[in-house]
C-alpha cells in the first residue's frame, strides 16, 4: 500500500513539474508577443563595407495566447539607400533540457537569419534584451515595446547573403531574337529593355512587381510599337536568367552571364540553334508613359 502511495505522489510531483514547465513556455510565449524596436545586433556586408542598421523593429504574431510559436515580421532601417528591409519571420519557444525556455526567431527569407536565445535574456513588458551567438561572437540586442507596428508599404523584401542588392531600378537593353507571330505575319522587336527592382549582378532571385519591367519595340505592329509587361518574378539559376510576367509570359536567357555592365547570353530559336545577345546597361526610363501593362487582348 505505501509502495502505490508512493508511486502515486512521484506520478503527481513530475506531472505538476511538466505542467509548471509547459506555463512557462506559454507565459514567455506570451510575454514575447507584441511589437519591439530597438538594436538587434545585426550587422551586414554591403559593398564590401560593414552596415549597421540605426534601429529594427519586430513584430511576434501569436494566434492563440496558448501557442507557443507564430509567426511576424521584422524591418530593418539603414541610413543609405538600402532604407527600410523587410523579412518574414517564424518564432518557436521551446523547454530546454535543463527546464528553461528557449526562444528562436529566424526570418524565412532564403537565406536563413537565426537568432536563438538560452539563459542570457530578460523580459518584462517593456523591455526585451540579452545576448545570444553567431560565429562564436556574442552579441548584445536591447529592445523596448511599442504600440503600433512599422508602415511596410515602402519596405523592400528580400533575402540577405555576403553581398546585398542595391534597392534602385537597373535597365538593361539590346537586341534579342524574340519573334511573334500575328495573322499569319512573323515581328521581330528592334530592342528589348528590361528593369529589374534591383541590381541582378548581387541579387539572384526576386519575387514581386515592385519597380519590375520588360518591354519589346517594334518598328512596325499591329499592336503599336511597345509591348510591355509587368515582371511577377526573375531568378538567375543554372546559366539561366528566367523572367515570368503577370500575363503568362516567360522568357528564358541561356548561358546567361551578368555584369554591372552588360548582360549575355543565347536565346532559343529552334532545335539546337541558338542566337547570341548582348544587353547593356542603360538609364532606367520612366515607365509610368507605358500605357498598359501586359499583352491581354492585343495579341494571340
Amino acid at each position: 500500500m505505501k509502495k502505490n502511495q508512493l508511486f502515486l505522489l512521484l506520478l503527481l510531483a513530475v506531472g505538476s513539474m511538466a505542467f509548471s514547465s509547459c506555463e512557462q513556455e506559454e507565459e514567455t510565449a506570451r510575454a514575447l508577443s507584441g511589437i519591439w524596436e530597438g538594436d538587434m545586433g545585426i550587422e551586414r556586408v554591403y559593398n564590401g563595407k560593414t552596415v549597421k542598421p540605426y534601429k529594427t523593429v519586430l513584430v511576434f504574431e501569436q494566434e492563440k495566447a496558448t501557442y507557443t510559436f507564430g509567426e511576424g515580421y521584422m524591418v530593418e532601417y539603414y541610413d543609405n539607400e538600402l532604407k527600410e528591409v523587410y523579412n518574414r519571420l517564424r518564432w518557436d519557444v521551446w523547454r530546454r533540457n535543463n527546464g528553461n525556455p528557449g526562444i528562436e526567431i529566424k526570418t524565412t527569407n532564403y537565406p536563413e537569419l537565426k537568432f536563438t536565445l538560452y539563459d542570457d535574456f530578460t523580459m518584462d513588458d517593456n523591455t526585451f534584451s540579452g545576448i545570444y551567438s553567431r560565429d562564436n561572437k556574442e552579441i548584445h540586442f536591447n529592445l523596448k515595446r511599442i504600440t503600433s507596428a512599422p508602415d511596410i508599404s515602402q519596405a523592400s523584401w528580400w533575402g540577405y547573403d555576403e553581398k546585398l542588392p542595391t534597392w534602385h531600378p537597373t535597365t538593361y537593353e539590346g537586341k534579342i531574337g524574340i519573334s511573334r507571330e500575328y495573322n499569319g505575319k512573323t515581328y521581330q522587336p528592334t530592342s528589348v529593355t528590361v528593369t529589374f527592382n534591383c541590381d541582378p549582378v548581387y541579387n539572384e532571385t526576386n519575387y514581386g512587381p515592385y519597380k519590375s519591367y520588360i518591354k519589346e519595340t517594334y518598328d512596325e505592329a499591329p499592336w503599336g510599337t511597345v509591348l510591355a509587361d509587368t515582371i511577377r518574378d526573375w531568378r538567375v539559376f543554372d546559366y539561366e536568367l528566367r523572367i515570368y510576367t503577370y500575363d503568362g509570359t516567360e522568357y528564358t536567357f541561356h548561358q546567361a552571364k551578368v555584369t554591372n555592365e552588360e548582360i549575355t547570353g543565347e536565346w532559343f530559336i529552334r532545335t539546337n540553334v541558338f542566337d547570341p545577345f548582348t544587353l547593356k546597361k542603360v538609364a532606367t526610363p520612366d515607365w509610368s508613359t507605358i500605357r498598359e501593362w501586359g499583352i491581354q487582348d492585343r495579341i494571340k
